[in-house]
């Protein structure tokens, strides 16, 4: 077959799994402009892997994320227009199961990905400022005092810097134990930052507990 000649291993399950991807992208509804750069950017996405060192692999994995993005038209025509961003897509995903699972979970990480945005600060300190004024970039764009969009800011601070922390290792831009300190910061700097909040939600829904501060 063509895909066994492209190089990839157990292509009758491959050509199952394109046929499941066609289906899912029939069920979708696109308009025709996203199935236009649907059509446009597939050949070039398997043109690609097959030059990675497991194509089989990274033909799944890129399924995965194409599945997810399907309605997003926008990440479509990136790929389709920009064959630097899917070279650079195919290459993290073919390289880190880890991070192909996380973009295809969390379609939004492509733009670090792809905009390639890193942990700039090496110092530790400086990174602390760095990543403290992200935090609070996140949460000012929050919807004022609503907890759930206060919540879901903090996630996607959380996963927008940890997954650079990610691509910072895959890079070899930092070491494990670096990257393993990036981590314990951005977790100590949500829990500061988020337990506050808590305390105030409490209370606002339960009242302060009798002999605290508040009282």
């Amino acid at each position: 077959s063509l895909l066994a000649g492209a190089g990839f291993r157990n292509a009758e399950a491959l050509h199952q799994r394109l046929t499941q991807f066609a289906r899912a992208a029939d069920r979708a509804g696109l308009s025709a402009r996203a199935r236009s750069r649907l059509d446009r950017v597939l050949p070039d996405v398997l043109d690609r892997i097959a030059k990675t060192a497991d194509p089989a692999v990274s033909l799944e994995r890129v399924l995965d994320l194409l599945q997810a993005v399907l309605r997003r038209s926008s990440y479509l025509a990136l790929l389709a227009e920009q064959p630097d961003a899917l070279i650079r897509v195919v290459d993290v995903m073919a390289r880190s199961a880890l991070l192909a699972k996380r973009i295809a979970a969390h379609p939004l990480l492509l733009d670090d990905l792809l905009d390639h945005r890193h942990n700039r600060e090496d110092n530790e300190d400086d990174l602390r400022v760095e990543l403290t004024a992200e935090l609070e970039r996140s949460l000012g764009s929050a919807r004022g005092e609503d907890i759930e969009s206060q919540l879901l800011a903090f996630n996607e601070f959380q996963q927008s810097a940890s997954f650079r922390f990610g691509l910072d290792r895959l890079f070899d831009r930092r070491s494990p134990a670096d990257c393993a300190r990036g981590l314990a910061l951005i977790a100590e700097l949500i829990v500061r930052r988020l337990l506050p909040l808590a305390e105030t939600d409490v209370r606002r829904r339960h009242g302060s507990l009798p002999g605290s501060s508040d009282t």
